[in-house]
C-alpha cells in the first residue's frame, strides 16, 4: 500500500520545508495533497454557473471551427476564411485551459486551424465534440462523486493504492476512484476565477487569491519557489492527525488576533495547566494546545489564511463575522509545523 499518510511521505514534506527547490518533484502523494489543498482554499465550492459559461465557450470555439471548415469547403473570400480563423485562435487563446479539457489527446490545437486542411480540422472537431458529450454523459456521476469527495476528504482517512487509485475510507463506505477521474472532476480548480473571497477586507482577499494562484502554480511548473506554498500544503496534510501529546507541540508564538468571549470565559476557568511554555496565551489566558490544535485544522477545512509582510493569518469566518483568527511568523510557522511533522514520523493517528 502506498500511502499518502505513511511516514515516508511524512519525511519528503519535512525536507522540503528543508530544501523546496533541490526535492520537489510532482509525485502522486504531493500532487494528490496539492489538489485537496486547492480544495480547502476553494472552500470546497464548486459553482454550476461556471461550469456552464465554460461549457458555453467550448461549444462557441467547436461551432466557429466547424464554420471555418465549411468556408474553406465553400473556397470562401480568403480575408473572409482569415477573420474568422484570427477569432477562433483568440477564443483559444483567451480560454486555452478550459478549451484543453475537451483535448484528452493534446492535439496542437492552432497548427490544426491554421493548416487549413478540412480534414484534419474535421478530426480536432469531432475528437473534441465526443469528449464534451462523454463529459454531458457522465455529469451527474462526477458531481455526485465530486460532492461526496469534497463532504469527506476532510474527516477521514484516504490512501494511493497501486500509484493510482485513491481510496477514501469512510465508516461504512469507501470511495474508489481512480487518480486521473480524480484530477479530471476538479480540473476548475486551476481556474483562479473558482476561488472565492471568503475573509472580511480587500487586502485579506487579494491575499488569500494570491496563495491560491500560487499554489495552482505549482501544479503548472511543476515546481515550488515559495515556502509560503509549502505551508498550507502541508497544513491540509496534517489536519486529520493527532500526535500522541499535544503538549509536545509548541503553539507559543502563535497570536492570538481574535477569540470568541465565551470560549475565553471558559478557558480562564481552567488553572490546572501542567506546563504554559508551549501554549498560547490571549493576555493572561492560557489558551490550551489541545484548544489550538481544534481551531487551526477547522480553519484549515475552510482554507482562509494568507500571507501579509511575512506573516501567516488563519481566519475562521461564520456568517460575515470572524469567530476565531490567528496570526504567527512564517519561520515560526515553518518551525511549528517541522516539530509537528516530526512527531507523526513516531505514531500517527487519525482524529476526526
Amino acid at each position: 500500500m502506498n500511502d499518502i499518510n505513511n511516514t515516508s511521505y511524512i519525511n519528503y514534506l519535512l525536507n522540503l520545508i528543508q530544501d523546496s527547490a533541490n526535492l520537489y518533484d510532482l509525485s502522486n502523494e504531493l500532487k494528490l495533497n496539492i489538489y485537496i489543498t486547492l480544495i480547502a482554499l476553494s472552500n470546497s465550492k464548486y459553482s454550476e454557473e461556471k461550469y456552464q459559461k465554460e461549457l458555453s465557450i467550448a461549444e462557441d470555439f467547436l461551432r466557429k471551427t466547424n464554420n471555418l471548415k465549411v468556408k474553406i469547403q465553400l473556397k470562401r473570400k480568403e480575408k473572409e476564411i482569415n477573420d474568422l480563423l484570427n477569432n477562433i485562435k483568440k477564443i483559444y487563446e483567451d480560454n486555452t485551459n478550459i478549451i484543453n479539457k475537451y483535448n484528452p489527446d493534446k492535439l496542437d490545437i492552432i497548427p490544426i486551424i491554421e493548416s487549413k486542411n478540412p480534414s484534419e480540422i474535421t478530426k480536432l472537431i469531432d475528437k473534441l465534440t465526443k469528449e464534451k458529450i462523454h463529459n454531458l454523459d457522465n455529469k451527474d456521476m462526477f458531481d455526485n462523486l465530486r460532492n461526496k469527495i469534497i463532504n469527506n476528504i476532510f474527516n477521514n482517512e484516504y490512501h494511493i493504492e497501486d500509484n493510482n487509485t485513491l481510496y477514501l475510507d469512510l465508516s461504512n463506505d469507501s470511495i474508489v476512484v481512480s487518480l486521473d477521474m480524480f484530477y479530471q472532476i476538479f480540473d476548475y480548480l486551476l481556474n483562479i476565477d473558482n476561488y472565492p473571497q471568503p475573509l472580511l477586507n480587500t487586502t485579506s482577499n487579494r491575499m488569500h487569491t494570491i496563495l491560491s494562484a500560487n499554489i495552482i502554480k505549482v501544479l503548472i511548473d511543476k515546481q515550488i519557489t515559495s515556502n509560503e506554498t509549502i505551508i498550507p500544503i502541508i497544513l491540509t496534510n496534517i489536519i486529520n492527525k493527532q500526535v500522541d501529546n499535544q503538549n509536545n507541540i509548541d503553539y507559543s508564538n502563535f497570536f492570538i488576533d481574535n477569540i470568541k468571549i465565551t470560549d475565553l470565559y471558559k478557558l480562564a476557568e481552567n488553572k490546572n495547566h501542567e506546563d504554559i511554555s508551549k501554549s498560547a496565551k490571549w493576555r493572561k489566558v492560557i489558551i490550551p494546545n489541545e484548544y489550538m490544535h481544534e481551531r487551526i485544522k477547522d480553519i484549515s477545512k475552510d482554507g482562509t489564511y494568507y500571507f501579509k509582510d511575512d506573516i501567516f493569518y488563519m481566519e475562521k469566518i461564520i456568517d460575515g463575522t470572524s469567530d476565531f483568527k490567528v496570526s504567527i511568523s512564517k519561520d515560526n510557522m515553518l518551525t511549528f509545523l517541522k516539530s509537528y511533522l516530526e512527531s507523526l514520523t513516531n505514531k500517527t493517528t487519525y482524529t476526526k
